[in-house]
């Protein structure tokens, strides 16, 4: 069973949670934004979801696909079978591919 759910942190800010039981298969698409507005997917060099335990142990990592105007992860079967039960933080991390120039 996958779901995802919008629930209040401990800080009292709403949250997206997802529940995915160990062996489940699911599809999440991202958006990158920026200060509230969308980021154009061409300043993005790299997307990645990573998934950790409560100590901050990382247990997996896996690269979002690039589809039109977001990005697209696919869990399969194979990835989240050996998964630990429990609760876990996740992040979606982007990487952009702007560099720039310091003067001093």
């Amino acid at each position: 069973m996958f779901k995802s759910v919008v629930e209040l942190d401990k800080f009292e800010n709403e949250q997206k949670h997802y529940y995915l039981t160990q062996g489940d298969s699911c599809t999440i698409t991202a958006t990158p934004y920026r200060d509230g507005e969308k980021v154009d997917v061409s300043e993005v060099a790299k997307c990645e979801f990573k998934l950790a335990t409560l100590d901050y142990k990382r247990e997996f990592t896996k690269e979002l696909s690039l589809s039109g105007d977001h990005f697209v992860l696919k869990l399969r079967h194979e990835d989240t079978k050996d998964w630990i039960v429990g609760q876990h933080y996740y992040e979606i991390e982007y990487k952009n591919n702007v560099s720039y120039k310091y003067s001093i």
